[in-house]
């Protein structure tokens, strides 16, 4: 049984390798829109870019996505949008910023060492208004009973 749980320990490990090699880290002035003070529209504030039908807005899947790319416990904190990013802080402090379009979401951050970090690797797909978002290590399935979101279900995926 230890054995076991040391493969599966080595396993996640080489997972979370294998995820960190696929985020490209680029130059902080990359980012330099995002980390400016910016106001938020009301008026176009979450619009969707899904077609008719669905009512998920742009922010609550980025919201989401935050969520299961980041694996965090509670729901990222809403912090502005600026232009079609929204920008959403953890409940440690950090900001992320995310955008979404054509099934994919796009995410920035600045790690720890102060580099712009990013990623397009999580989709996401919405059947009967459940959202399900995925990326290499995992699903998650939400929908929108509550505010910003209800977690549904949580799988982890073998990268393999």
């Amino acid at each position: 049984m230890t054995g076991w749980l040391m493969v599966a320990l080595i396993g996640m490990c080489c997972a979370i390798w294998f995820r960190g090699s696929i985020i490209s880290a680029q130059p902080p002035a990359a980012n330099g829109a995002m980390t400016s003070a910016a106001g938020t529209s009301s008026s176009s504030r979450g619009q969707s870019s899904l077609m008719s039908g669905q009512h998920w807005p742009d922010e609550a899947i980025c919201s989401a996505g935050v969520h299961t790319y980041f694996y965090m416990k509670l729901p990222p904190e809403y912090v502005r949008q600026q232009s079609q990013w929204f920008s959403f802080r953890s409940e440690l402090g950090q900001i992320y910023n995310c955008s979404v379009g054509n099934g994919r979401i796009s995410l920035n951050w600045v790690n720890r060492d102060g580099a712009t970090m990013q990623s397009n690797s999580a989709t996401f797909t919405i059947a009967n208004d459940v959202l399900t978002v995925s990326d290499a290590l995992q699903e998650e399935t939400f929908d929108l009973s509550s505010s910003p979101w209800r977690l549904l279900s949580q799988r982890y995926t073998d990268p393999g």
